[in-house]
């Protein structure tokens, strides 16, 4: 990293995938949603240009297209905090899932963190990127669009 701020935008198609860097090289991934088409990749993508680890990963939407190279990017970086909409526990959000099929591998890799990345979040030096998230609690709204986590980022002059 450069020592300046930087925020990445993929086009993904359907779903989502962004990511911050900040000056210490501190990253926050937002969701990580591929492209069949392009054959885009947070998971070869990432790697490439040198991270291994991600700081924080905000989960802002629990369909497939948003966590649909998850699996994938779990064998090839470190992922250190987990960032989704709480009001939700596992056995609910994965019932949800269910009515609509079987579970895609990127759906059961974000299920399966949601079991374990329970623990309070460390500190962790994020370079001076600020993180607000924000959700609507489970269960005001059943499903999983309407459960999506809205993310702002401020970095000096950029919010």
């Amino acid at each position: 990293m450069n020592g300046q701020f930087s925020f990445n935008l993929f086009d993904v198609r359907h779903g989502f995938c962004a990511y911050a860097q900040a000056p210490n090289g501190s990253v926050t991934l937002f969701d990580c949603g591929h492209d069949d088409q392009t054959g885009f990749r947070p998971s070869v993508y990432l790697p490439k240009i040198g991270i291994a680890t991600i700081d924080r990963f905000v989960v802002g939407n629990f369909d497939n297209d948003h966590v649909s190279d998850l699996s994938n990017l779990q064998s090839k970086v470190y992922i250190r905090t987990f960032f989704r909409n709480r009001s939700i526990d596992e056995p609910t959000l994965r019932r949800l899932k269910l009515q609509n099929g079987p579970l895609s591998p990127g759906l059961t890799a974000v299920l399966q963190m949601h079991q374990t990345y329970i623990h309070p979040i460390t500190p962790v030096d994020y370079g001076g990127v600020g993180l607000e998230t924000f959700w609507v609690k489970y269960p005001t709204f059943t499903d999983t669009n309407n459960l999506s986590v809205v993310s702002f980022v401020d970095y000096g002059p950029v919010h």
